[in-house]
């Protein structure tokens, strides 16, 4: 027999607040972790200027995009930045924009969820599957954090010399509109 906390979090995880949402880019964080070196150095950045949304219908079923600049990256070092920048990353003159399409929010074991959606990346597409928290601190205030790991070379981002894969976070405050 479940207990008491058990079915909570089942019904926590089960209902989502239906309605049209938008991030609050300026309340929400998205970087990133590569290590470099042989691994032994991380290397921590983040975006500054996105834009997303979500839509959640009255069953529970969610959909999403969230569009980041990529010329935004910021490590602290406007050299790297400008490097992450050019062809051998990110080609921001040639590819402004990477963004990630959601095509669900699956309800997991102890309330949280499965992101499952569609990372495009300069011309490459990868499928994305990640663990997510969605906390609800107001009527109209939800919060969504998670983190996925993106491999260097399938996103085309892979530079010869630096192999391996980096570690997107996001913790995005949504606001209804």
């Amino acid at each position: 027999m479940p207990s008491t906390q058990d079915t909570d979090a089942d019904a926590g995880a089960a209902s989502l607040p239906a309605g049209d949402w938008r991030v609050l880019a300026a309340d929400s964080e998205l970087g990133f972790v590569a290590r470099v070196m042989f691994g032994l150095i991380p290397v921590r950045g983040r975006y500054g200027s996105y834009e997303g949304e979500l839509h959640i219908d009255a069953a529970g079923g969610a959909t999403g995009s969230l569009r980041v600049a990529a010329a935004s990256i910021s490590t602290g070092i406007k050299m790297r930045d400008a490097h992450l920048r050019s062809n051998d990353f990110f080609a921001a003159e040639e590819h402004p924009h990477f963004s990630f399409e959601l095509a669900a929010l699956s309800p997991d074991v102890g309330g949280a969820r499965t992101a499952t959606g569609t990372l495009h990346v300069r011309d490459q597409e990868l499928p994305v599957d990640a663990p997510v928290t969605i906390t609800q601190s107001a009527p109209d205030s939800l919060r969504i954090a998670g983190e996925f790991d993106v491999d260097h070379g399938a996103s085309g981002l892979g530079w010869k010399k630096v192999p391996g894969t980096v570690r997107v976070s996001a913790a995005l405050a949504l606001e209804r509109v």
